[in-house]
């Protein structure tokens, strides 16, 4: 048991902040010399550390040593979130039902790979890719290892809807224009 006992009045106002306060703390709160001068002195902003030094001495609990080691690494690099890739594919959307879709896959780790038709579910896409989730959506299908920075790895299998932008008028009208002076040139003999 401590010695220590609290008053009504700092029972009353336990959250004040004796630095805030106009006053200076009641010193039968916890009574170590020096304290009130010291608390003065820290909100006029003229505290010293020699006063800090006759405070902490003062204390009933001794404070812990300061760290004294000399080891300093000689380089710090935080580390990054990973992903090491094992397995992608690129897909296409054929059909979309109410929890799944259907697509056809092309293997990127080994193009030698046939092509595949598969049903996925629509569980495995986000919010934002399930809104573009239509027949001719393009996508890719990425399995792998996930490591956080604290070092915690997980095998994840990751499904994005690729995002290109909107085509404009003129783009449209620029390729339209050029696949008819392309068949020009193919049907043109020479």
């Amino acid at each position: 048991m401590s010695d220590i006992s609290l008053t009504a009045s700092h029972r009353e106002a336990h959250d004040v902040d004796p630095l805030e306060s106009a006053e200076a703390p009641d010193a039968s709160i916890l009574p170590i010399p020096g304290l009130s001068a010291f608390l003065r002195s820290v909100k006029s902003g003229e505290a010293a550390s020699d006063d800090l030094q006759r405070v902490a001495d003062a204390l009933p609990v001794p404070l812990p040593e300061p760290c004294t080691s000399s080891f300093i690494p000689l380089r710090w690099r935080p580390r990054m979130p990973r992903f090491e890739l094992l397995q992608q594919w690129e897909g296409c959307v054929v059909a979309v039902g109410a929890d799944s879709f259907d697509a056809t896959l092309r293997d990127l780790t080994r193009p030698s790979n046939p092509a595949e038709r598969v049903e996925l579910d629509i569980a495995e896409l986000s919010r934002s890719d399930r809104l573009r989730l239509t027949p001719g959506a393009v996508f890719y299908w990425s399995i792998g290892y996930d490591t956080s920075v604290t070092g915690q790895t997980s095998r994840v299998s990751r499904i994005q809807i690729r995002r290109l932008p909107r085509w404009t008028g003129a783009e449209i009208q620029e390729a339209r224009t050029e696949a008819v002076e392309m068949l020009r040139r193919l049907r043109s003999p020479e």
